[in-house]
């Protein structure tokens, strides 16, 4: 009967060292120098060196981990923010400037090498600005007032010299002053006569009587300011309109010429502009109670 050979000790540990399933080696050309066939330990390595089924699980590799094992954790690619998947590829923003050491700039002038311009408000006409936030006064210079109450609706383009003469036409010998006194007069005269009639009786209430006592007061403050000096012929222009159309009962010229009265400055320099009330509520009164 043949005898096996015995093999030596040194070929016996060489066959335990000699893993059991060889898997796929990656791709990967080694050095030249460090090319070893399998199963063989190479020159000076040392006899600790631990095959890989028995390597710790900490540090195997993807291949020859544990199947119970979660795969390793890799550094997930930096990219932007809220956004894993997507990576940077512009620049990032450029870096702001210093912020302007100067005070609020609002006008064109002012930012940022400029310094605001003294002495003035938003109220005031600015060198640069179209005027779209001054009052009509810094628009037109000393007449932007009297240029306001032109162009108002139903006070565009009025010429006071034609008012007046359109005044002398339809009523020979009516001087402008007296003409809106008298008108002004007899409107509300026909107004309390209205009030008076047993038959609008239930018609005028106490509110009433009160709100018609106090235009009465309205317009005695405006026809004592008739009676000075200080009527600027564009206001005396407008009352002449208010008053031919409360004459002739052309209720939208006089709505017009009330209107041009109350944006314009004669509205301010007369007791406050409280009189534009009263001839506003004479208006409303005489179309709803005139009896005649």
């Amino acid at each position: 009967m043949p005898q096996t050979p015995m093999m030596s000790q040194q070929q016996q540990q060489q066959q335990q060292q000699q893993p059991l399933y060889h898997p796929a080696q990656h791709a990967t050309s080694p050095p030249a120098a460090s090319y070893s066939p399998a199963g063989s330990i190479p020159p000076g390595a040392s006899h600790l060196h631990t095959s890989p089924m028995h390597a710790s699980p900490m540090h195997a590799s993807p291949m020859h981990a544990s199947p119970m094992q979660a795969p390793p954790m890799q550094a997930p690619p930096m990219g932007l923010p809220g956004m894993p998947g997507m990576t940077a590829t512009t620049a990032g923003p450029a870096a702001l400037g210093p912020p302007p050491t100067g005070g609020y700039a609002a006008y064109p002038e002012g930012h940022p090498s400029h310094q605001l311009p003294r002495n003035v408000t938003y109220q005031q006409s600015v060198r640069g600005l179209s005027g779209w936030n001054d009052p009509p006064s810094a628009i037109a210079g000393g007449a932007g007032l009297k240029a306001a109450a032109a162009v108002v609706p139903g006070g565009r383009g009025i010429d006071p010299p034609a008012v007046f003469a359109q005044l002398r036409k339809r009523y020979p010998d009516q001087e402008p002053r007296g003409f809106v006194m008298r008108e002004l007069h007899d409107a509300l005269a026909r107004i309390k006569e209205a009030a008076a009639a047993p038959a609008s009786r239930e018609r005028f209430t106490p509110q009433m009587d009160r709100q018609i006592a106090d235009t009465e007061r309205r317009q005695e403050a405006l026809i004592d300011i008739l009676a000075g000096e200080g009527v600027t012929d564009l206001c005396l222009a407008n009352l002449v309109r208010f008053a031919m159309g409360l004459r002739e009962r052309q209720w939208d010229e006089a709505q017009q010429a009330a209107t041009a009265l109350a944006v314009g400055s004669q509205t301010s320099q007369f007791e406050g502009g409280q009189w534009i009330v009263g001839i506003k509520r004479l208006m409303e009164l005489m179309r709803t109670y005139s009896t005649s």
